[in-house]
């Protein structure tokens, strides 16, 4: 079969599907009885003009949407390949990195807290010692329950004290290996890139796979 004779046949064939979808004016207007109880007459069974049709849609909304897929597979692929997209997150990771650092280190704001608070408690003790204007009793109430609380304030500031340490050291290895981590995003977003390859290679073989099933029912005797 030549090339246009080809075309012809399809445009034919889409005319032809595109005619049957037609509603009928005059079944709609004046629906029978059969159309009232859509149980009375079983349902005609599906021509293979009917298939094709089916298969024709389908086939034509994946190839309209093939466009803006190729697209914004192209802008992920172009945005994980390019180094200077894994150097901005690097600088944007280094940046947080300082960010922290500056409030967690020896003398740093997390540090002062933490001594503020204890020392408060040590001296609301200090003078609730020399404050004689309480009674015997208020004063001993007060003293006690100060002092658990110095106590308590005490462990807790030991808990921060060790915690804000520990990630001290921890981020300043990771400041040390920024270059490392860098090869690993890169990495990272390779792999996603090539998630995103596949994905379209799958949307293109299932277009493929339509215009197969197409292209075999158009050259079909029924048709």
């Amino acid at each position: 079969m030549s090339v246009i004779a080809f075309a012809i046949r399809v445009v034919l064939v889409g005319c032809f599907v595109g005619f049957l979808a037609i509603p009928s004016h005059s079944e709609d207007a004046k629906p029978s009885g059969d159309a009232a109880n859509p149980s009375a007459t079983p349902a005609a069974p599906a021509t293979p003009v009917d298939d094709f049709g089916k298969e024709y849609r389908q086939f034509k909304e994946q190839l309209t949407d093939l466009p803006k897929k190729i697209e914004e597979t192209s802008r992920l692929v172009e945005g994980r390949t390019t180094a200077g997209s894994t150097r901005a997150q690097i600088d944007a990771l280094r940046a947080i990195v300082s960010t922290a650092l500056a409030q967690i280190v020896d003398n740093g704001p997390v540090a002062k807290l933490g001594q503020t608070a204890l020392n408060f408690t040590r001296q609301k003790l200090t003078d609730l010692q020399q404050d004689t204007h309480y009674t015997k009793e208020q004063r001993e109430y007060l003293i006690k329950q100060w002092t658990t609380t110095s106590r308590l304030t005490s462990g807790a500031v030991d808990e921060l004290e060790a915690a804000r340490k520990e990630l001290t050291g921890l981020l300043k290895i990771l400041q040390s290996n920024d270059d490392y981590i860098g090869e690993l995003e890169a990495l990272n977003n390779a792999a996603k890139t090539v998630e995103v390859i596949r994905d379209l290679s799958n949307g293109l073989r299932e277009i493929s796979g339509h215009l197969k099933v197409l292209l075999q029912r158009m050259n079909s005797p029924s048709m």
